[in-house]
């Protein structure tokens, strides 16, 4: 199905959900028929195809263990993509979205803001969660990666004193 940049942009502005299934659906065509190129981003955004709003089976995996936190009382709650945040790239000045994939409640009433990795973190992925780091130093930030059935912990923002209340 071929269809023109205004029909694209009038799909997305009425059908967001139809919107990403075309997406989805032009990225599994370009990768069947060998031609990336055609896809925005080349071969190293087919790795990243994702429908917004919907997890990743790594970020599954993650809430499964967030539910597994709140059930023995380690967390009051989690939120799956709940915060957006504002940031401007510094190497080209341009505004860019940052929203983490888990907001988690903890029993003292502090929170903390969760990215979830797989085996391969891509650069701008990296660059987005420094940023936020280091703009919001009231949050608490943590960058987990699932790498050989591991959850490795590579970084966290601050510490628990300066971690904001709710």
């Amino acid at each position: 199905m071929n269809l023109s940049s205004a029909q694209l942009a009038s799909i997305r502005a009425t059908d967001p959900e139809r919107y990403d299934a075309l997406n989805a659906v032009t990225a599994t065509q370009a990768f069947d028929n060998q031609e990336p190129a055609k896809f925005r981003g080349g071969v190293a955004a087919l790795r990243a195809v994702r429908v917004a709003g919907r997890m990743t089976k790594t970020e599954r995996l993650f809430a499964n263990r967030l539910d597994m936190q709140k059930s023995a009382n380690v967390i009051r709650g989690w939120k799956y993509e709940r915060v957006n945040f504002k940031l401007d790239d510094p190497e080209t000045g341009r505004a860019i979205n940052y929203r983490p994939d888990f907001l988690v409640w903890n029993l003292d009433g502090s929170v903390t803001l969760i990215e979830v990795k797989g085996g391969w973190i891509a650069e701008k992925g990296m660059l987005k969660f420094r940023i936020a780091m280091s703009l919001y130093p009231e949050f608490r930030f943590e960058l987990w990666q699932f790498k050989g059935s591991v959850w490795t912990l590579l970084r966290e923002s601050c510490s628990a004193t300066t971690r904001t209340r709710v």
